[in-house]
């Protein structure tokens, strides 16, 4: 079962990803020095992470 998202919980899987994608030699990123480039693609791999790992839901 999925763990529901909460301020601890994504801080948690935020430096469980670092840790993990730290040690991974992307060749995707390889030569790139656009950094803007760089973020935008390891913030949709931890988008992708978050929403396999979590469940997320919207409160208004």
């Amino acid at each position: 079962m999925k763990k529901n998202l909460t301020i601890p919980v994504l801080i948690t899987e935020a430096k469980s990803f670092c840790k993990d994608e730290s040690k991974f030699d992307n060749k995707d990123l390889f030569g790139v020095t656009d950094g803007k480039a760089v973020g935008t693609f390891i913030s949709a791999l931890l988008l992708t992470a978050l929403i396999y790992l979590l469940t997320i839901s919207v409160q208004i």
